[in-house]
């Protein structure tokens, strides 16, 4: 006889409760789907530098070359960097350009370190600002080791000073070793961060060599709030730009920020400036540097 098919009776399915289907595609979701970046405060960053070899190198036979470089960056941290390379020094120009070239690349590397130093409302620990303001000055110190030891010169054939300066949401790191001058504008006030450093025959200035002791780094933070520029130049362009006794700006920083603010202040404005026999007769001829950074007026962090 043929055998009668059986009928099997599903047993009824339970319903996940809604709320439990939708945490589960929620999670689905979130593992697809990159997580979205914090909004960058800082993108409207504008900046330039450059460098000129001074009069009194090109009077050498043969001529000296350029000893200062300068440089600046707008990614992920803003950051300008300036360096001058000892007078003494054979061959400080290279160590000069090879400390701003690394330092940049450094800073950009440690991004997320110095966003957590320089991103939070609540102040740094002064334990972490030391140990991220020397860090660089390691780098650096690295660097022209490096240099030294590629090329068989002494580390001293080298030497060169140092200015820094890395943006975040709430503050500034700067630091400085050496001469040279750094300038913030603040509210549209111009003022001189630091102590005024001294010429390397007129004091031996610091320099980034086996030398350097921590002592002899300055550095500092800032508050955001209110900062809209910020420069950073070797002693031979602050003869004209600084009052190294007295700190006192002078006006054409605030004309340079606004064109950086605007987008006009490009490397060739600065050449021209730097160029300009009227502005620089009866100074000391030395080279010329200058990075600057500009935005529109900073208000507090609220998260």
């Amino acid at each position: 006889m043929p055998q009668r098919l059986r009928r099997t009776r599903r047993k009824p399915t339970r319903r996940e409760p809604t709320s439990m289907v939708l945490a589960r595609r929620q999670k689905q979701h979130a593992a697809i789907v990159p997580a979205q970046p914090e909004p960058a405060i800082m993108a409207d960053w504008r900046g330039s530098a450059a460098t000129l070899v001074g009069a009194s190198h090109l009077r050498h036979a043969p001529p000296i070359p350029c000893q200062d470089a300068a440089d600046f960056g707008i990614g992920n941290k803003p950051v300008l960097l300036v360096a001058d390379g000892a007078g003494s020094a054979k061959r400080s120009h290279y160590g000069a350009q090879a400390v701003v070239e690394g330092i940049k690349r450094l800073i950009a590397t440690l991004a997320n370190d110095y966003a957590n130093l320089l991103d939070p409302v609540s102040p740094p620990h002064p334990p972490q600002v030391h140990k991220m303001a020397l860090l660089p000055v390691k780098h650096a110190l690295g660097i022209l080791q490096d240099l030294a030891r590629r090329e068989d010169h002494p580390v001293s054939h080298y030497r060169s000073t140092l200015i820094l300066a890395i943006g975040g949401r709430s503050r500034w790191l700067w630091l400085r070793i050496g001469d040279g001058a750094l300038v913030v504008q603040r509210h549209g006030q111009l003022e001189m961060i630091g102590e005024a450093g001294k010429g390397e025959f007129a004091n031996h200035t610091h320099f980034v060599d086996e030398t350097l002791h921590p002592d002899q780094v300055q550095y500092g933070v800032l508050d955001s709030a209110g900062l809209s520029g910020i420069a950073a130049m070797s002693d031979g362009a602050a003869e004209r730009l600084v009052h190294l006794g007295s700190g006192q700006v002078a006006g054409q920083m605030a004309s340079f920020m606004a064109q950086a603010r605007s987008g006009e202040l490009t490397p060739l404005v600065l050449h021209r400036f730097f160029a300009d026999e009227e502005v620089w007769c009866r100074t000391t001829g030395d080279d010329r540097a200058l990075a600057v950074l500009a935005c529109q007026e900073q208000m507090p962090v609220l998260l």
